[in-house]
């Protein structure tokens, strides 16, 4: 079994990336991995919470039998829940299966290190203007108070993309973990070209008809709601909404220094 790990902040293109991704042969994705395993299975099971598969997580072929073992089992620390799920993904789908994972933050990668699975790395990085223009939009729908209030503001937002990336991209590069860095727009605007080097670092054999997700098998219970629009999936169709956002205009002025990083890990091809 391989392992695809896919990692960014929130709201960076991790779930179209893996979509494209699990069109290949043998390849799934299952989301957000780490997010799920560290909840208790009722939260899954009991809400009828519905996977991308089109089931509920009840009657989901893998995250359902995967959190009723550990329910009933009571297991309750994170590695051996990772290492059940994995030993469970291998049997069920088979010795030459790819897993994706795209869970947030670093805790997971620490996971696979600790219980020596061998996995590809890839980075994925987002426009901060766009990540800033999406992130805004989420903390307003949640009508937050006091000082929450101030995720809303674009500026918070340019500042949360800065110092987020530039943490977790130090860290892997003070490790010996070997990682594909990779901008989503350069993805999406050269989207031959860059597949083509993702599956050189991978591993994989390249198809063009990846792009097309039309093949795609995903096990995803939680992050963007594409995962249940399949009118969404049949091919990548960049947001440019962003691009009338007139609120970006004093971030890039009073932070130069975060548009030249943006310019520089973003667009490095």
């Amino acid at each position: 079994m391989k392992v695809i790990v896919l990692n960014s902040l929130s709201h960076s293109g991790s779930t179209v990336l893996s979509m494209v991704l699990s069109a290949s042969q043998n390849a799934i994705s299952l989301g957000e991995v780490y997010q799920i395993l560290r909840d208790e299975p009722s939260k899954w099971l009991d809400n009828n919470e519905s996977c991308s598969c089109s089931q509920s997580t009840e009657h989901c072929d893998f995250w359902g039998p995967v959190l009723r073992h550990i329910q009933t089992h009571q297991i309750h620390d994170i590695n051996e829940r990772y290492q059940y799920a994995l030993q469970y993904f291998t049997t069920h789908y088979g010795d030459d299966s790819i897993l994706i994972d795209t869970s947030k933050g670093d805790k997971h990668i620490d996971i696979y290190r600790r219980i020596k699975v061998d996995y590809k790395l890839i980075y994925l990085l987002r426009d901060v203007r766009s990540f800033a223009f999406s992130q805004s939009k989420v903390a307003a729908r949640q009508k937050r108070k006091g000082l929450k209030k101030i995720k809303g503001q674009v500026w918070f937002q340019f500042l949360k993309w800065y110092f987020g990336n530039k943490k977790r991209l130090k860290k892997l590069e003070n490790t010996t973990i070997k990682y594909f860095q990779m901008g989503y727009e350069d993805f999406c605007f050269n989207q031959n070209n860059r597949l083509n080097d993702l599956c050189d670092y991978l591993d994989i054999p390249f198809d063009p008809e990846y792009l097309s997700m039309s093949n795609a098998k995903h096990h995803v219970l939680m992050g963007n709601p594409m995962r249940h629009q399949k009118d969404k999936q049949s091919a990548i169709k960049y947001d440019s909404s962003w691009l009338s956002d007139t609120r970006n205009a004093v971030p890039c002025a009073i932070f130069p220094f975060i548009i030249a990083y943006n310019k520089k890990h973003v667009y490095q091809k």
